[in-house]
């Protein structure tokens, strides 16, 4: 959220900060309880692996487009996103792909520099590297205009 203050300066408002922080902790009581609910589900072979990643990578970038295109407040991560999109006059999905390339790249240069080798990245950060920010820049071009339409039917009922 520093960053995204550094880049938004007063248009990042201290109401903002709350509830993205808010935000994280509820988002984080989530995944605690997917696990617990969906923790028993152990795919035994690669392919199923990389199956059950594709599909959470799909439903990610599903989520993230609802949530981007709702205009809501965002996880600090997402928000530093769209902060960057805005700065630079990006759409959202290039900026999230560019971001998304910049962490893995910083992460592979720092285990290369301070670890002597890879760590932490295997092939399933590369495919959620390739798969949710090029999902992400797919849906909100082609569907943002029928996301919104959709989402003013049901905020503003007529």
């Amino acid at each position: 959220m520093i960053i995204q203050k550094v880049i938004l300066g007063k248009d990042l408002s201290f109401k903002t900060v709350v509830l993205q922080l808010t935000l994280t902790f509820i988002f984080s009581a989530f995944v605690d309880l997917a696990i617990f609910l969906f923790g028993w589900i152990i795919p035994n072979t690669y392919l199923t692996r990389m199956l059950y990643l594709i599909a959470g990578c799909l439903v990610v970038a599903c989520g993230m487009c609802f949530v981007v295109t709702s205009d809501v407040v965002l996880l600090p991560g997402d928000g530093l996103i769209k902060a960057m999109s805005i700065k630079f006059k990006k759409e959202f999905g290039f900026a999230k792909v560019f971001f998304d390339v910049s962490c893995v790249t910083t992460t592979i240069i720092l285990s290369l520099i301070f670890i002597g080798e890879l760590v932490a990245i295997k092939e399933g950060t590369i495919v959620s590297l390739i798969i949710i920010g090029n999902t992400v820049r797919f849906l909100l071009k082609y569907f943002k205009g029928k996301l919104e339409q959709n989402l003013d039917v049901v905020t503003n009922p007529s």
